[in-house]
């Protein structure tokens, strides 16, 4: 059995119809599934959201989950029970860490659940250390295949950054490596290599 995901990319009707029918998308960007959870986490960077879909055999149910907080999510990672979003804003750059466990709890099948983002177990910042690499416009993330690290494609900065984590939600940057090209998406191949897409 497989499930197939299409993500359209564009902007949703108007803004009433994307207030009110939060099924819509307007600029839908990168996901991940949690095989545990059987949800797939996405991001939505026009609507300033994180969403879940649940997949099932049934027709599946979008719900948002995190949608103050967030300026512009660009791309998402999981790692355990917790996963990272990029937020490329770029007067406020950073990396946000999101309780799977509470997301779980405020899923819902019967109803859209809508978390304000206040509480801090539900989305935090990553806490990055001083001294590191600062990241300007965290874009695309990917984890490593050991769950410690994080890689990040920085586009204003122009590099590829790696963040080690201490603890889930505590890390330090290290650069990886310098490109004459903006970065965009990222991911893993294999255990030792990192493929970028930039221009």
């Amino acid at each position: 059995k497989t499930a197939l995901i299409i993500s359209t990319l564009g902007p949703a009707r108007d803004k009433q119809w994307r207030e009110n029918t939060p099924t819509m998308y307007d600029q839908p960007m990168g996901g991940i599934h949690d095989p545990i959870s059987n949800l797939y986490f996405y991001v939505d960077m026009g609507l300033k959201q994180l969403r879940v879909l649940k997949i099932s055999h049934r027709p599946a149910d979008n719900e948002v989950v995190i949608k103050s907080k967030l300026r512009r999510p660009t791309d998402v990672a999981l790692i355990g029970s917790n996963l990272y979003i990029t937020d490329s804003d770029f007067e406020h750059p950073c990396l946000w860490v999101v309780s799977v466990a509470a997301v779980r709890k405020r899923f819902s099948a019967a109803a859209i659940a809508v978390a304000d983002g206040s509480d801090t177990d539900t989305i935090q910042k990553l806490s990055l250390g001083v001294g590191g690499e600062v990241l300007q416009e965290p874009y695309g993330i990917v984890a490593d295949a050991s769950g410690s690290s994080l890689y990040v494609s920085d586009r204003a900065g122009k590099q590829l950054v790696r963040v080690v984590l201490s603890t889930p939600t505590h890390g330090c940057t290290e650069l990886v490596a310098s490109l004459s090209q903006a970065p965009a998406g990222i991911d893993l191949v294999g255990c030792e290599s990192v493929v970028l897409a930039a221009g």
